[in-house]
């Protein structure tokens, strides 16, 4: 029955560390679909300044060239977001053609870490081999 509870707690893990990659592939993505807008405008923009005379053809070339490496950072993205939602769906134990949407987005937490000292020291306290090596040193002195 052991065995069962780590086995579920894995399983639970390993789903919470798939959302979380999900999470921050939909995050890459939005930023690179932003940059593809944003080079959109910044090619029109160039075109719009060749036109008018007060632009050179290399500006429209550098700003088409910023578009290009947009999308090919999007694609990556999309291919990202494809595997994280493949690797939670398969964690799970469902079938890799079922559509994944997260209900909620990454956000920042502040963590208290004034008690993490007392949780290490209590941790540390717990190991066995900690304990055994400080009683060897013991004896050493």
């Amino acid at each position: 029955m052991h065995a069962l509870g780590v086995d579920l707690v894995i399983a639970r893990l390993h789903r919470a560390a798939g959302r979380r990659r999900i999470a921050r592939a939909d995050a890459a993505l939005e930023a690179a679909l932003a940059n593809v807008e944003l080079s959109k405008a910044i090619v029109d923009q160039a075109q719009s300044r060749k036109d008018a005379g007060s632009g050179t053809g290399i500006e429209v070339t550098r700003a088409q060239v910023q578009l290009a490496n947009d999308n090919g950072r999007l694609v990556i993205a999309q291919n990202e977001r494809s595997r994280a939602v493949l690797q939670l769906l398969r964690a799970m134990g469902l079938e890799l053609s079922v559509s994944v949407q997260l209900t909620d987005k990454l956000s920042y937490t502040l963590v208290d870490i004034t008690g993490t000292q007392a949780l290490l020291q209590r941790a540390r306290d717990g190991r066995v081999e900690l304990r055994a090596q400080k009683q060897r040193e013991a004896v050493a002195r």
